[in-house]
């Protein structure tokens, strides 16, 4: 459980290492944004986690201007 747990969390470093600049994902229907979110996200990969969640209907776009 440990090695599964540290895998984990070293993944979303990873992830968040990669990302530069705030993205967000929009779609007409996001109810299921969570859950889609944490699936792709298991990949550390950014190519990889953008990929699954166009795959599942997202746009990348960046935050607007507060």
């Amino acid at each position: 459980m440990r090695k599964g747990m540290l895998a984990m969390v070293m993944g979303i470093l990873a992830l968040a290492g990669c990302v530069s600049d705030p993205t967000w994902w929009t779609k007409p229907d996001m109810t299921h944004f969570d859950q889609d979110h944490s699936e792709c996200a298991r990949e550390a990969n950014q190519a990889v986690y953008r990929s699954c969640m166009q795959a599942r209907g997202y746009t990348e776009t960046t935050p607007p201007n507060r």
